[in-house]
Formats: C-alpha cells, sequence, structure tokens
C-alpha cells in the first residue's frame, strides 16, 4: 500500500467553497457554494485513501469452501 501525498490543493478548494457558502448574501451563490464544497470535500478524502501497488502481492490465505 503507497500513501499518495496529501491533496493541499484540495483541501484549500474545499475551504474557500466553504467560506464563500458562509459569507454570501442569499440567492443562489451560498447552495452552489456549499455543493463546490461537498464535492471538493469528497475528492479530497478519495485522493488521499492509500493504494494497493499493481506489483505487490496479495496475502496467501486459506481457500474458503462452501459448506466447511
Amino acid at each position: 500500500m503507497t500513501q499518495p501525498p496529501f491533496p493541499f490543493v484540495l483541501v484549500l478548494l474545499t475551504g474557500i467553497f466553504v467560506w464563500l457558502a458562509v459569507t454570501s448574501d442569499g440567492g443562489w451563490l451560498p447552495l452552489a457554494a456549499g455543493f463546490g464544497a461537498l464535492v471538493t470535500g469528497a475528492a479530497a478524502l478519495y485522493q488521499s485513501r492509500p493504494v494497493r501497488d499493481p506489483l505487490e502481492e496479495e496475502p496467501e490465505s486459506e481457500e474458503w469452501e462452501p459448506g466447511s
């Protein structure tokens, strides 16, 4: 498993969208900024998860047989 670099840009974008959603006046901008914060936050979480190396062998385990 390889730990990817921390997604600083996505976290920064999430913070900007949250700031826009909280400080802007009514209308469509707070809703759009809130949606943008959710999307970039989810992308940051997805990008920060560990990834399995394609050449890394899986650990051997006993085969499970039905009925045993």
